[in-house]
């Protein structure tokens, strides 16, 4: 699977707008949205790894584990930062609105494996 099919896969979750992978240099591997409405996350690369190593210093403020999931909160919607496991990517969605956030969490951690899979082989 490469990484645009596996973007493509988190596109038919019900409520996502758009995806990116992020590298750990914050280039924006590879994104794609659902309509012409969607943001565009071709500019986010740095801004979520810095918004995930706030994260993680919070996390080890507080003396808890690695950072699993974090939500920024708009008007327009949430976005979530989820890091893939065993690999230094991320994974950005946005979704169409706070109401979707329980089933796209859940569903994410389904895919969460072959988007690690695929961003690694990228």
């Amino acid at each position: 699977m490469t990484l645009r099919d596996a973007l493509d896969q988190v596109l038919t979750l019900k409520g996502i707008t758009a995806a990116a992978v992020v590298g750990p240099d914050g280039i924006v591997r590879e994104s794609a949205a659902t309509s012409a409405n969607a943001p565009d996350l071709g500019f986010v690369g740095h801004v979520t790894a810095t918004t995930l190593a706030s994260s993680q210093a919070l996390a080890e403020f507080f003396e808890r584990s690695q950072v699993t999931q974090t939500l920024v909160e708009f008007d327009e919607g949430p976005m979530l930062i989820t890091p893939l496991e065993g690999v230094e990517f991320v994974l950005v969605t946005t979704l169409e609105s706070a109401n979707d956030l329980g089933r796209v969490r859940f569903q994410l951690r389904k895919l969460v494996p072959s988007i690690a899979a695929a961003a690694l082989s990228a």
